[in-house]
């Protein structure tokens, strides 16, 4: 996880939020945290479907070998 820095501003004494995608107020702090939830959440989906499709090809290959063991004779 990315380091968030905590900020006072010295004008009117607010905290702010260093965060690689610059200083923010606290709304869009939560904001961007909203949405770098979101890009995670939506990367395990992607992985979970890849996992999901790899194991689908992996069945498909094991068939094809059973299909030409048998056909060989082995």
């Amino acid at each position: 996880m990315k380091k968030i820095k905590l900020i006072v501003s010295p004008l009117n004494h607010k905290i702010l939020f260093q965060t690689p995608a610059g200083i923010m107020n606290e709304r869009e702090y939560l904001v961007w945290l909203e949405n770098q939830l979101l890009e995670i959440r939506e990367s395990i989906k992607n992985q979970n479907k890849s996992e999901s499709q790899i194991k689908i090809k992996q069945k498909e290959l094991l068939k094809e070998i059973e299909t030409i063991n048998i056909v060989s004779g082995k």
